[in-house]
């Protein structure tokens, strides 16, 4: 489909009309003339024939209503073109008259409902006011369909775009995934008023007031430049809900993450968004501020579970003060070999906690066994080698911390031929 948007007037309206009779597309053609509607011309794509017709219909977009002659090549050529139009190219949307100077027969009326056509009429309903009127009316119904097909389709598009959002669990791939996905949403309404976004960002404003710039697409200069301000005041003024006064070419929507941080879309463009631009933008948006939401909280439980286990770790650590040291090397000697052996960042902090806890059954064991400063016994021993599997027992209460234990119990696995610490 061609982009009309950034024409300084708008596409007119394409009518295929098919008759056999030079005259009435001589007289459709003389009476449409000079007829708008909604501010667009009257555009005519005429056909002698039904084959014709249907070379047309392969090579022109966006026909918006049709006038067919019932009897063309044959008598019911002018039914089947329609047939052809509503099953074959599957299209909906165009609206049909059938043009007729006899009464439907019983089968027609049956055709007339199952395809979808508007209306079958005489000569007099197709000359002068008449003509004029049902051009309007199909025209009127057409417009309609479309706005609801773009509204369907730009809500579909919503779901899918919102279901990638909530999968991301990087928060800048979230912020420049909701930010791209915001414009490509918006320039893909096929609406001849639409407006055409240029770029934007995202800024991210805390409780305290500091305002960060996360994302962005476009020429932030021409950003600055229509806004004609300070961005970051822009948005303190927002936050402290005062009135903003914006050109008509910005669009701006605010996302609520959270009590502590506001997220706000500020979007430049070549004219105000349409209705459903706007209607789209606000359902992306509030699925932009769940995800963002839902990567704070994540991150808020990850912080805990991270909180928890270095509190464990450091409660094993206080009974043993020669293995202090020791954690802090084990854990920042498995974090550097799981990112040697390929894991992600995050994956191989993860392995580094866990294995802070490795030794954290020490904490059944009697003082008397494990501070022992003379060699242990072998019963003594035994009961120190019961610690991986007790650790591995209190961290299983939770399966958050699986992993960790998990670690813990492989502590009870030596490389053939080892024999386990003793004192």
């Amino acid at each position: 489909m061609h982009d009309d948007r950034n024409s300084p007037h708008p596409p007119p309206w394409k009518l295929l009309i098919v008759s056999g009779e030079d005259g009435f597309r001589i007289n459709t053609r003389e009476e449409l003339a000079n007829l708008r509607f909604i501010d667009r011309a009257i555009d005519l794509v005429e056909a002698s024939s039904a084959e014709e017709a249907r070379r047309l219909l392969s090579e022109q977009e966006e026909i918006a209503a049709a006038v067919i002659d019932r009897e063309l090549e044959t008598t019911n050529a002018g039914l089947e073109l329609a047939q052809h139009i509503r099953q074959e190219l599957g299209d909906r949307c165009v609206r049909l008259v059938l043009r007729s100077r006899q009464p439907p027969s019983p089968r027609e009326r049956h055709h007339l409902l199952f395809d979808d056509i508007d209306h079958l009429l005489g000569d007099k309903d197709l000359q002068g006011e008449n003509l004029r009127t049902t051009v309007e009316a199909l025209l009127c119904n057409r417009r309609g369909l479309h706005e609801v097909n773009e509204e369907k389709r730009g809500l579909l598009r919503v779901l899918e775009m919102g279901a990638v959002l909530h999968r991301l669990d990087d928060h800048q791939a979230l912020a420049d995934t909701l930010l791209a996905n915001t414009i490509e949403l918006c320039n893909g309404v096929r609406q001849a008023e639409a407006a055409h976004l240029e770029g934007g960002v995202l800024v991210i404003t805390t409780a305290a007031g500091r305002t960060e710039i996360i994302a962005r697409q476009g020429d932030m200069a021409l950003v600055r430049e229509k806004i004609q301000q300070d961005l970051e005041q822009l948005i303190l003024r927002l936050v402290h809900r005062e009135t903003v006064s914006l050109r008509e070419t910005l669009t701006l929507r605010t996302l609520n993450c959270d009590d502590t941080s506001l997220a706000t879309l500020l979007l430049h463009g070549d004219r105000p968004l349409s209705n459903l631009q706007d209607l789209l933008l606000s359902a992306l948006a509030d699925h932009g501020a769940i995800a963002l939401r839902r990567m704070r909280q994540i991150a808020r439980l990850k912080a805990g579970y991270r909180e928890a286990v270095q509190a464990l770790a450091i409660a094993a650590e206080f009974r043993d003060v020669k293995t202090r040291d020791h954690i802090a090397r084990i854990q920042y000697y498995v974090e550097e070999i799981a990112k040697r052996m390929g894991l992600p960042a995050e994956k191989a902090e993860e392995y580094g906690m866990a294995a802070i806890t490795h030794d954290l059954g020490k904490l059944a064991i009697p003082d008397a066994i494990l501070l022992k400063p003379e060699i242990l016994t072998s019963e003594e021993y035994e009961v120190v080698k019961q610690h991986p599997r007790i650790g591995a027992e209190i961290l299983a209460h939770s399966p958050r911390f699986a992993l960790a234990a998990a670690v813990a119990h492989s502590g009870s696995r030596a490389f053939p031929g080892a024999n386990g610490p003793r004192r």
